[in-house]
């Protein structure tokens, strides 16, 4: 016999839950049963989501228990307005000029100031981002902001070096007297050049850009697009 899983509840998969601390349990919570510790989009990145299915994957219900699961990420954001999936994609451009303005910046040669402004810029831009994404459904906006995430939980050391915090919920908080007492070098290393965190998080904002208005094309079955390939406002 089968584990007699009812399918039907992974349509209601929520997964926002973990990466932003403060979020109500009531509308975020999952009614999955056997998937609730698995919420957290960082388990799919990482294999723990697969491999917690494996063993359902290998039962009688394999196939529709595939299927409910792909169901539920198509799905996923038909729902996300579109006034918010625009903020969305206005506040990424905005990361996605600040993080590319921090990357291209010399450390050897910028003021203190100009370096401030900068990087008050990028911290602005990217906690407006993560908030826009708190009330949004979309399995692959909420994947990419989660790869974000964690590019800056990966650089927690460097940062705080900077004078910039981690919060509880992600979003970041700027020390500006510790940042510009920071090493040069540091600041160096972390923003400037490919590969550098500013570098990894223009590249999330860009995904996020196109991800809104993907997905603001889906609901809508509106091309979003004028003929120049530039993204038409909305809001």
């Amino acid at each position: 016999m089968g584990h007699g899983m009812d399918v039907s509840t992974l349509n209601t998969y929520n997964p926002t839950a973990a990466l932003f601390g403060n979020t109500s349990s009531t509308s975020n919570s999952s009614s999955l049963g056997w998937m609730t510790g698995l919420n957290d989009l960082k388990m799919i990145q990482s294999g723990v989501y697969k491999k917690a299915l494996k063993s359902v994957y290998d039962s009688e219900d394999s196939d529709a228990v595939k299927q409910a699961v792909s169901n539920t990420i198509s799905k996923s954001g038909t729902t996300d307005s579109e006034k918010s999936l625009s903020n969305l994609k206005s506040d990424a451009t905005s990361l996605y000029n600040a993080s590319k303005e921090l990357r291209n910046t010399n450390f050897d040669t910028a003021s203190d100031d100009d370096i401030a402004k900068k990087v008050e810029s990028f911290v602005n831009s990217y906690n407006k981002t993560l908030n826009d994404t708190k009330n949004l459904d979309s399995y692959s906006i909420l994947q990419t902001q989660v790869w974000a995430v964690e590019k800056m939980e990966s650089s927690e050391s460097m940062l705080n070096k900077a004078g910039i915090k981690i919060n509880a919920d992600n979003t970041l908080s700027l020390d500006k007297d510790a940042l510009k007492s920071a090493d040069k070098a540091t600041l160096k290393t972390l923003f400037g050049g490919s590969s550098s965190l500013a570098d990894n998080i223009n590249q999330k904002a860009s995904a996020l850009i196109n991800q809104a208005a993907n997905q603001i094309s889906a609901n809508t079955g509106r091309n979003l697009y004028d003929s120049s390939g530039s993204f038409q406002t909305l809001f």
